[in-house]
């Protein structure tokens, strides 16, 4: 926008005050396109649409055109001030117009808490000492167990329960007499030795197909329906079927179940896959390392409105979290809790000030050949399409976010240094 006037005014290290002043010409455009725009839609008697003089409009719609007007122009005008100035507002900016009219100068300020822009220092520097992966002998077994434990099946067999077997049940629950709601089940299986109300395992063990028992308990304090909770209650029991646990034998057979055609082959395959995961965990490691280690070379103070807006976004992420882990009441933590998470959000924060800044000091830049590969590598795994990966993130509004990721890679590319590393951990 030519002619555009502004100054920047710092009312606090990171709270600025920008005023502007918008070239008349410039008004007197946007006032007309807006003034064509009510023409169309304006509905008067007498008057065929379109047609109605601009003496009456302005009558009609003069304020609410100086409103439009208005609010296009600093849509336009601002970010270009912005980006001039190179600030990136911390939240959103408050706006006041000061003078407006169809033939006059538009003036207005913002006020607006802006990003830091610190200048990072000694990242070229860092000395990260990357540890090797290394899987064990006993890690691999371990693991090898697990996969075991998947395939494992329960089998029918005419003896008595014992621990760790499945007892299939039928039966009818009461509190003082009273139904327990939902407390009847009918081929219903407990594990015996592995159940949440107490006294069932001790009751089933060493009992057959056929047996009816009737069991007296309480429900454990913490149960997970708080009306049962602490209630003692009765249940009455018939055991209908014992089923035994058996898992297959570690052989080739069990191999060709997860693609490989012998144990040696299966066994080269979890270990690669602990190695890649361990390879994950230590590169993460040596990411938090590095923003520590910046944190602490670079202080730098951050606005309290960028704080709160991490903060807030951790405890949507916590309170989804207990949602979905059957725990909604996220604020019965501590305060010595949310203290912790405000320490996390400004660890956060600081950290994307810095690698932006790394960013901006290197002249990173993600391009289009980055985004496809990154589509590419994230598509594969699924057999989608690159490109419409990419079109579903701009229709998604993650886009930003997906870019974003690239740029802060690229960055952590040059604070680890990765290709030495990985040349120095080969060697």
């Amino acid at each position: 926008m030519e002619n555009l006037k502004f100054e920047v005014e710092a009312l606090e290290p990171m709270k600025k005050k920008i005023t502007v002043e918008v070239p008349s010409e410039e008004v007197v455009r946007y006032v007309n396109s807006e003034f064509d725009e009510v023409s169309k839609t304006a509905k008067l008697s007498g008057f065929r649409a379109g047609k109605i003089p601009r003496e009456i409009l302005q009558q009609r719609y003069g304020g609410k055109v100086l409103s439009g007007a208005a609010e296009k122009l600093i849509e336009k005008s601002f970010p270009e001030i912005l980006k001039q100035e190179k600030l990136v507002p911390a939240d959103k900016p408050t706006f006041e117009v000061t003078q407006i009219s169809e033939t006059t100068a538009l003036k207005y300020f913002a006020t607006l808490f802006v990003r830091p822009r610190p200048k990072i220092e000694g990242y070229k520097e860092l000395k990260l000492d990357k540890r090797k992966s290394e899987v064990s002998e006993e890690e691999v077994e371990s693991n090898l167990l697990k996969l075991l434990d998947g395939q494992a099946d329960f089998k029918a067999v005419n003896r008595t329960a014992d621990d760790g077997d499945m007892a299939i049940l039928d039966f009818t629950g009461d509190i003082a007499g009273k139904p327990i709601p939902d407390g009847k089940g009918t081929n219903q299986p407990i594990i015996v030795g592995d159940t949440i109300i107490p006294g069932f395992d001790i009751a089933l063990k060493g009992k057959k197909a056929g047996d009816e028992l009737d069991v007296d308990t309480s429900f454990p304090d913490d149960y997970y329906d708080k009306s049962l909770a602490g209630k003692e209650a009765h249940f009455s029991l018939v055991v209908k079927e014992i089923r035994e646990r058996r898992v297959p034998a570690l052989d080739n057979d069990f191999a060709k179940l997860f693609g490989s055609a012998t144990m040696s082959d299966l066994k080269k395959r979890v270990t690669e896959e602990l190695k890649q995961g361990k390879d994950i965990q230590e590169e993460q490691r040596l990411k938090g390392e590095a923003i520590d280690v910046l944190i602490e070379k670079n202080p730098f103070e951050i606005p309290d409105v960028m704080i709160t807006k991490y903060y807030e976004g951790i405890m949507k992420s916590v309170a989804k979290m207990n949602e979905e882990s059957g725990n909604p009441k996220v604020m019965d933590m501590t305060e010595e809790t949310l203290d912790k998470y405000r320490e996390i959000a400004v660890l956060h924060a600081k950290r994307d000030i810095i690698l932006d800044a790394v960013a901006e000091q290197e002249k990173v830049i993600v391009g289009t050949a980055d985004m496809d590969a990154a589509a590419k590598k994230m598509a594969a795994p699924k057999g989608e399409d690159p490109d419409r990966l990419i079109a579903k993130l701009a229709r998604e509004g993650s886009l930003s976010m997906f870019i974003d990721g690239l740029k802060d890679e690229k960055v952590f590319d040059i604070l680890l240094k990765r290709q030495s590393m990985a040349e120095a951990a080969g060697a």
